[in-house]
């Protein structure tokens, strides 16, 4: 499938700078929360998960063909002591972007996470049955049952642990960063 505008959602963060940098800047719009990035060809919109209806305006106006929600709350210690937001930014915010999709004929994926699962069993498969440990976790899953009952249409994408290196400097942590730092730390 080829889309005219795809809009990339957490650009600054390490999957969706990969994934926006992998699309030409005639077609990938990403999104940031605190601050542009800059030194780029990209068009960036801002966008606050706790507040999606300015997003949605500006979305509105370029009309993309497919919205990549790649952006969220990922830390599990931030969400176990804030729960009520982690819920806001990860649920009720994915599943108005995907209502915003399915209204607009835009195709939606959202990248949700293997921490939807216990983690007791391993080699999990999609039909498998989620038993999140975690407020994030059990975010997630809720997000993506949100999503599937709003927009039919929708993939969820369930990754486990992403790693690799940024595309460039700011452009989100990895597992492996975060490996490099605690061996340079002697930890």
């Amino acid at each position: 499938m080829n889309f005219e505008k795809i809009v990339i959602t957490g650009a600054r963060g390490f999957l969706g700078s990969h994934l926006l940098f992998n699309h030409s800047p005639e077609v990938a719009i990403g999104t940031y929360h605190q601050s542009p990035p800059g030194g780029d060809a990209y068009d960036y919109l801002h966008l606050d998960l706790k507040n999606p209806s300015v997003f949605i305006e500006a979305i509105s106006e370029r009309q993309p063909q497919l919205l990549i929600h790649t952006a969220a709350r990922a830390s599990l210690d931030w969400c176990e002591r804030h729960p009520r937001r982690a819920r806001r930014i990860i649920v009720e915010a994915s599943v108005r972007l995907a209502e915003w999709c399915r209204e607009h004929g835009c195709r939606y994926v959202f990248i949700s996470t293997d921490v939807v699962f216990d983690g007791r069993k391993g080699n999990y498969r999609e039909d498998d049955p989620a038993e999140p440990l975690s407020v994030y976790g059990r975010a997630k899953l809720e997000a993506e049952n949100g999503i599937l009952a709003a927009n039919p249409q929708a993939l969820v994408i369930r990754t486990a642990l992403i790693y690799g290196l940024p595309v460039a400097e700011g452009r989100g942590s990895s597992f492996l960063h975060w490996m490099l730092s605690r061996l340079e730390k002697g930890q």
